[in-house]
């Protein structure tokens, strides 16, 4: 029987053999021969030596089988997760917009983190609610509510417009109880006249 080498020896297959055991060595399957091409069995397109097969199944293959594993709960080909469920996943951890050092915050906890801790939020002082139209970064605003005096005159001034606001509202209370109380004497005169 003749001996041969393997059609791979370029590539690094050093088997040498029988003529009529080189089909068996070459096959696909069964075959010895690292260094035989073989399809994805994820049916992505690829091509790849037989020994890189297990790497490219659990590495490489974008259509390889996948769980995200942020959440647990979406399950498809690693394609799939990566491109359409991560940008959309609520655990899947993204940077602070504000860039205050927290790198992975759960999608979900975004909202929370911008609205209650980040240090770099642009936040309303406290005293808004009286003409205090200071915006900073939270981790400014405790020196900004130091200024007492200042937010103190805004509260004094809301206190003289509000009285004022009373007072007026007073007077046209009472213009109206007058105003009233004419129509019901009116009422009450023609009520008289009539009777007679």
């Amino acid at each position: 029987s003749l001996k041969v080498r393997c059609p791979h020896e370029a590539e690094g297959c050093e088997w040498e053999g029988e003529l009529d055991s080189l089909e068996q060595h070459l096959d696909t399957t069964s075959g010895v021969c690292r260094y035989v091409v073989v399809n994805c069995p994820y049916s992505c397109g690829e091509s790849i030596y037989k020994h890189y097969l297990e790497e490219h199944k659990s590495q490489h293959c974008a259509l390889r089988p996948f769980t995200c594993q942020y959440c647990n709960l979406h399950k498809a080909n690693y394609q799939e997760v990566t491109k359409e469920h991560w940008p959309i996943c609520e655990k899947y951890p993204v940077p602070c917009p504000n860039d205050c050092g927290e790198e992975k915050i759960e999608r979900q906890q975004l909202k929370q983190h911008l609205e209650q801790t980040c240090p770099l939020e642009l936040v309303e002082c406290e005293f808004s609610c009286v003409s205090c139209a200071v915006r900073l970064e939270r981790c400014l605003m405790s020196a900004h509510m130091a200024e007492t005096d200042t937010h103190l005159s805004m509260v004094a001034q809301l206190s003289k417009n509000i009285q004022h606001t009373v007072h007026q509202q007073a007077d046209q209370i009472k213009q109206q109880g007058d105003l009233i109380k004419q129509q019901t004497d009116l009422i009450k005169q023609q009520g008289d006249q009539i009777k007679q």
